[in-house]
Parts: C-alpha cells; structure tokens; sequence
C-alpha cells in the first residue's frame, strides 16, 4: 500500500492529529481549558444527535419508506438513523454532565465557622 505524503487527505489528517494532540495536552496542564473544550464537544454530540433524530422522525412521518442515510460508517436505513441519534445525544449529555464534575480536596472554608469546618474536613 503506497501512501501520497503531499494528499490532501494525508495533510488534513497530520494537521487534526497534531491539533487533537496539542488540546489533549492543554487540556491536562489546565483542566478549565478541558472543560471548556468538553462542554464544546458535548454540545457538538448533541447536535449530531438531534439532526439524526429530526431527519428520520421527518421521513417517518412523511412516509418515506426505504430512506437511505449516509452514517459516518456507511449507508443504513431508519434503524441506524436512530441509533446514531439516539447514541449522540447520550454522549453529548454525558460529556456535559462529566464536564462540571469536579473531583480532589474541598478548598477550605473562609468565614465565620471557618475552624469548625476546617477541623470536620481534615
């Protein structure tokens, strides 16, 4: 199998690959530009869903019978319609939800019952 270096498909590929790699890291050395950037994908996903979602329940109603819809994996009929639609829009939730999760330590507690807190925490 000969690879084409100068494709343009070749070129876009390098160029996302390297563009995803660098955010990845970003996103480790700063987790609010991660979150920023989840909440930007899980809003993506959600879209994609509900646009599978509407063109099939469209074509649905409209009585199409044997409509042909062009999935990132190929020709499917209503069933991956749904599927597609469906799984889009659980992944962009889930993203959303995950992405305003927080984890680690509580920051400690400035104010009046500072040192009650404080000492319940450690």
């Amino acid at each position: 199998m000969h690879i084409d270096l100068e494709s343009p498909t070749f070129v876009v590929g390098l160029l996302a690959g390297v563009v995803l790699g660098v955010v990845g890291v970003w996103s480790f050395i700063n987790p609010v530009i991660g979150r920023v950037i989840a909440r930007v994908l899980g809003i993506g996903a959600i879209g994609f869903g509900v646009v599978w979602l509407t063109t099939s329940i469209v074509d649905l109603a409209n009585g199409n019978q044997n409509p042909r819809y062009y999935s990132p994996l190929g020709t499917g009929g209503m069933g991956a319609a749904f599927g597609w639609g469906v799984g889009g829009l659980a992944v962009g939730v889930l993203i959303i939800v995950f992405s305003f999760l927080r984890g680690g330590p509580k920051p400690p507690k400035v104010g009046k019952n500072a040192d009650t807190f404080n000492a319940a925490v450690t």
